[in-house]
Formats: C-alpha cells, sequence, structure tokens
C-alpha cells in the first residue's frame, strides 16, 4: 500500500538527515541519514515494495530485512501520526431521488 505524509505534516530531508513536523500536535521527528532517505522516497509517492526491492539490491541486503525495517519505520511514523494511507476511496452507493 503506498503511503502518504499526513494533511500537516512538514518536512526537510538532507544527506546529513531530516527533520518532520507535525502541525496538528506541534511535534518534531529528527531522522537519521538512512531514515531521512526513506521518508524522502516514500514521501515523493515511491510504493514501499519497490523502495524495498531497490534498496536491497543496492546495499546487497536481504529483502526480508529491508522489508522489516521499511515497516518499522512506517508503523513508526504512523504512531507520530505522520502517514496518511493512500487507499481507493470507498465507493457509495448512488442514491435514486424520491418523487
Amino acid at each position: 500500500m503506498r503511503v502518504t505524509p499526513a494533511p500537516g505534516v512538514h518536512w526537510t530531508c538532507t544527506d546529513r538527515g531530516g527533520a518532520i513536523l507535525n502541525l496538528r500536535t506541534g511535534r518534531w521527528l529528527l531522522l537519521d541519514p538512512a531514515a531521512a532517505r526513506l521518508w524522502q522516497h516514500l514521501a515523493d509517492g515511491v510504493h514501499p515494495d519497490t523502495l524495498a526491492e531497490s534498496l536491497a539490491v543496492e546495499h546487497g541486503v536481504a529483502r526480508e530485512r529491508v522489508d522489516a525495517d521499511i515497516a518499522a519505520f512506517t508503523d513508526r511514523a504512523r504512531a507520530h501520526a505522520l502517514l496518511a494511507d493512500e487507499s481507493p476511496p470507498a465507493r457509495r452507493p448512488r442514491r435514486r431521488p424520491t418523487r
């Protein structure tokens, strides 16, 4: 499932790390360089599976390990209300006009 930053979440990332601010809670989350890279890719719309495959190949790490790291990162981001999952909108049944 693709993820995106939640409304009211602002961030900056560099090769030295990053910082994320949730305007709704007023809380900051500071990121080390690896976490900043994960955040930047996810915030740019890269699907977690695509990101995991790329990182596993680039760093010669088992795909399962990268999947677990990304899952732990996104779980923590969700716990801080930083991510909004993109799910297809629920379809509502169309109402027929009453006479």
